[in-house]
């Protein structure tokens, strides 16, 4: 399976429509690839740690998207919507995040945290996002 290696840039402030120089790419096709397996195997915990090192070393304090919201969507986008529960994927996420290390916790911001009890609620009465 080949990627996109534009799906994430969006967060650096890249347009999608014009094509990012590789060397400009702050995340590699190996590394979105490895995203993917992780997720195919229900492992959220290495792809977040690896994110949010990443990220942090690269956009610091000016990221304005949340972990949380790059990884489903890389899921959807990668692996189809079909193929993606997303209560299964927040339950996944809820643990993963419950695990990080507390040097790799440093690295994330509120809008990293897993879903809350209102969004899981709003998702039942207005239902699923969709892309």
């Amino acid at each position: 399976m080949r990627l996109n290696c534009t799906l994430l840039l969006e967060n650096v402030g890249y347009p999608l429509s014009r094509p990012v120089p590789e060397e400009e790419r702050p995340f590699s096709e190996e590394l979105l690839q490895s995203v993917v397996r992780s997720i195919q195997r229900n492992d959220l915990s290495r792809p977040m740690a690896q994110l949010l090192q990443l990220l942090g070393t690269t956009l610091g304090v000016k990221r304005q998207r949340s972990l949380y919201r790059d990884i489903l969507f890389l899921s959807l986008v990668a692996l189809g919507k079909d193929n993606i529960d997303i209560d299964a994927f927040d339950r996944e996420y809820k643990l993963a995040y419950d695990r990080l290390l507390p040097s790799v916790v440093k690295l994330t911001h509120n809008c990293d945290r897993p879903p809350s009890t209102g969004v899981m609620e709003c998702r039942r009465t207005f239902g699923e996002p969709y892309l």
